[in-house]
């Protein structure tokens, strides 16, 4: 039997480190994965907040009452430092509430020793808040680590429920620093094109000169998710799918079944 999506190409936006999953899962269908790393992840400018956190933390389990991870990224991120400072993760487990945005967060979470205790059903920052606030669990101490620049929803929400909130950057993202075989992969052609975060979008448009190239209309746009997909439309983008949940396996096969219904 012919695979769902054989001969497909299709872009992977994710950065270098992270491509390589989606592009297995897309090899798996019989897809061309094509790398175009539109972002790389940097340390942020300082640690001090994120070490002053976590070195607080595991001289007393109860400094903070919450901590929360609205990507896989954050949490990778937050348990390479704390191995570097000497600290395990799981050794911070028994914080009564552990918030994650989705189910791969989840995943990752709890492979660092983090059992999850909120997962929205809608994999968005307002629909974490949401769930956080109908369990009476938005008060408290609570702990982000998270990216540099982020969009603040959570934090504007559990601080407005009164919770006392720590912000700790573990990393930051940065755009490519030649753009010109972002421009060439586009040049070649693409069948499908994969967002999974709205920095995804924003860091590709400004690498192809502000603008989307000619013909960028005959190309499937797919989304990981509804930030996601709004990011796309904002950008002028038309999303043809959207992954039912925030997975890279939900994404390939929703994929899957665009083609066969285009077939």
């Amino acid at each position: 039997m012919t695979a769902p999506l054989a001969g497909k190409r299709v872009g992977v936006t994710r950065s270098r480190a992270q491509a390589s999953t989606l592009a297995r899962l897309l090899e798996e269908v019989g897809a061309v994965p094509v790398e175009l790393p539109v972002l790389t992840f940097r340390d942020p400018p300082s640690w001090d907040a994120f070490d002053a956190a976590v070195t607080a933390w595991a001289a007393d389990p109860a400094h903070f009452d919450a901590v929360a991870f609205t990507s896989t990224n954050a949490v990778e991120r937050a348990a390479a430092r704390a191995r570097a400072l000497g600290v395990d993760l799981a050794a911070l487990g028994a914080t009564p509430t552990v918030a994650v945005i989705g189910a791969a967060t989840a995943e990752q979470a709890s492979a660092h020793g983090l059992t999850p205790t909120v997962l929205p059903e809608r994999s968005t920052s307002e629909g974490l808040v949401a769930a956080l606030a109908s369990e009476g669990l938005d008060r408290g101490r609570w702990l982000i680590p998270r990216a540099l620049v982020a969009r603040g929803v959570l934090e504007a929400g559990l601080r407005a429920a009164g919770a006392d909130v720590t912000i700790a950057p573990v990393y930051a993202t940065a755009p490519p620093e030649d753009p010109e075989p972002l421009r060439a992969t586009f040049r070649a052609g693409l069948d499908v094109l994969t967002f999974c975060s709205g920095s995804a979008v924003t860091y590709l448009r400004d690498a192809l000169g502000g603008a989307w190239p000619p013909g960028i209309e005959e190309i499937a746009i797919a989304s990981i998710g509804p930030m996601t997909t709004a990011a796309c439309r904002d950008a002028g983008l038309e999303v043809a799918v959207e992954a039912p949940t925030a997975r890279l396996g939900a994404l390939v096969d929703a994929i899957a079944t665009l083609s066969q219904e285009h077939a």
